[in-house]
């Protein structure tokens, strides 16, 4: 096992036999928010392993009780009265993680547990199996906050029906796991104690793949399948930079930091 990050934000990254890579989330304190140094970290570890052609399949978790609780709040304070361009820069590292994710050359596979929200909810998008525990619930908080989830729109349109991703991100609305499975951003729905079994089966149904086939077609089933975001990341994080960048969402995130005194989350 090896880890990849700084105590600001890591990922331990461990490899079986099979070419399973287990890539996990390592700030449970912070119920794994996004702190700039994890998404560096995160992608640099799935870099790694699409490098490697003895990976077969990358398993995405977190540590804790959550998967990922979205934005770190911390970043979020540093970034309030940002300029444009930092505030740009900011939405294409998580637009560019996002698509990293979707782009992987090996099938991706999401286990969440506790909160996936915002990001969260954006990387299970991304993910081509995602097999959640009861207690995971899901949801594009961010637009409650004076945010708006436009980098997490194009991923999450891969998994649900345009309305209910409409209605998704508009509301902010968090769901249960079960919910989540009845609209198709979930495919299997265990309990708690049963997540790592559920994960294995998926694992033993793609390694029954030929994984050189698997590394052919993962990166352009987008295409294939008429979901291809390509073109949508650079509209998402324009949108996302401009409206961060306005009084409305500068006084909508002041009231919000201004509730959560010194906590993260």
């Amino acid at each position: 096992m090896t880890t990849v990050g700084t105590d600001q934000g890591s990922v331990t990254v461990a490899a079986d036999a099979r070419g399973v890579v287990r890539i996990t989330l390592e700030r449970p304190k912070a119920r794994n928010a996004l702190s700039p140094t994890l998404v560096a970290a995160l992608a640099a570890a799935l870099r790694t392993a699409a490098d490697d052609e003895s990976t077969r399949v990358v398993v995405l978790a977190g540590a804790g009780r959550a998967f990922c609780a979205g934005g770190d709040i911390e970043s979020l304070r540093q970034i309030a009265d940002a300029s444009f361009e930092e505030t740009e820069a900011d939405a294409r590292q998580f637009a560019a993680l996002y698509a990293l994710v979707a782009s992987l050359p090996v099938p991706v596979v999401a286990r969440v547990q506790g909160p996936a929200l915002g990001g969260g909810t954006a990387l299970a998008s991304c993910a081509d199996f995602v097999v959640a525990a009861d207690s995971a619930q899901f949801g594009c908080t961010e637009i409650r906050l004076g945010v708006i989830p436009a980098v997490v729109a194009p991923y999450l349109r891969r998994r649900v029906h345009p309305s209910v991703a409409r209605r998704l991100l508009l509301t902010g609305e968090r769901i249960t796991a079960v919910a989540a499975q009845e609209i198709g951003l979930v495919d299997a729905v265990v309990g708690d104690s049963d997540l790592d079994a559920e994960v294995e089966r998926v694992l033993q149904l793609l390694l029954a793949g030929n994984g050189a086939a698997q590394r052919a077609l993962r990166p352009v089933l987008g295409a294939l399948l008429g979901d291809d975001s390509e073109g949508l990341v650079d509209l998402s994080v324009d949108a996302s930079a401009r409206f961060r960048t306005s009084d409305a969402s500068k006084t909508a995130l002041a009231a919000f930091l201004a509730t959560l005194g010194s906590r993260e989350g």
